[in-house]
């Protein structure tokens, strides 16, 4: 008689990985002493495989951050996050490495990067819904600026409103707020591709509030996802590696809900939207 044998998958949580072993331990003990051998640590090649160890030992120290964050150590942190581009990626339609950002912080880049393959682990494992766990490391990204955390989170809220899925204590409003926020906060960081996350965050907020508020708060949100768009196209040419890096290397399409590559296109179609609006109401008015 045969037996099928099973695989036990062990779901990776954010405490889990957090959690310190043995030589960890005892890496955390020589920082805190004033023991730990900077110039000998730093020295030694390093690899994507070494990321997980260096982002757990920041966490669990400050003093070891700071260090990290030395500008003696920028191109190292700029060079892993290139190479952990091919890791991220493996989840997406075709394999990339990233491009050097200059006004990033190349360390909290490298660690939200890596916080956000956490949670892209957790979620093969879980592909149907959004588990505790991959929102955990989406979060984590999310502190350290993690575009593609950003833009993964925002359509889980969007999905959220889109299907009345909220719980108890959550509002469609606010959920939706909290989307535009996320979006704002990485302008300065990823230009064109942070202002289609914006508009696409305000479209995203016009389309409930057509349903569930004014036509005013409507045609307020459209503009506002207009402007974006007009930003976008202003730091386009500037913006190539961002959105490269951002998008898998599959473009600004990656960032909207149209699958548009030019914010100009966005913006004719998110004008067409509001010039209809427009019109329904000039037309009630005359009947």
């Amino acid at each position: 008689m045969s037996h099928a044998r099973r695989t036990i998958f062990t779901l990776l949580t954010l405490s889990d990985f957090l959690k310190l072993n043995f030589l960890e331990e005892m890496t955390l003990k020589k920082i805190k002493q004033g023991s730990f051998d900077e110039s000998a640590f730093f020295s030694s090649a390093k690899s994507v495989a070494d990321i997980g160890f260096i982002t757990k030992m920041s966490y669990a120290s400050s003093e070891f951050a700071t260090m990290c964050k030395k500008d003696l150590y920028r191109q190292l942190w700029s060079d892993l996050y290139s190479q952990l581009g091919l890791s991220v990626s493996a989840f997406t339609e075709k394999q990339i490495t990233f491009y050097e950002h200059e006004n990033i912080d190349s360390f909290d880049l490298l660690r939200g990067t890596y916080f956000f393959y956490l949670s892209q682990q957790v979620k093969a494992a879980l592909p149907n819904k959004l588990s505790y766990s991959e929102l955990r490391f989406l979060k984590e990204a999310i502190r350290f600026n993690s575009v593609h955390a950003v833009q993964r989170y925002n359509v889980v809220l969007f999905d959220k409103v889109t299907h009345e899925q909220l719980e108890e204590d959550e509002s469609a409003k606010e959920l939706l707020m909290e989307a535009i926020n996320n979006a704002k906060s990485l302008l300065e960081l990823y230009g064109s591709y942070a202002y289609m996350l914006l508009a696409e965050a305000y479209y995203q907020y016009a389309q409930w509030a057509q349903e569930h508020e004014s036509i005013t708060t409507y045609r307020r949100a459209l503009q506002a996802a207009i402007a974006s768009c007009d930003n976008a196209t202003k730091y386009l040419d500037k913006s190539q590696y961002s959105i490269h890096n951002a998008s898998f290397g599959q473009g600004l399409g990656f960032s909207n809900s149209f699958g548009l590559n030019s914010p100009a296109k966005a913006k004719e179609v998110l004008e067409d939207m509001l010039k209809q609006s427009l019109e329904k109401i000039a037309t009630a008015k005359m009947s």
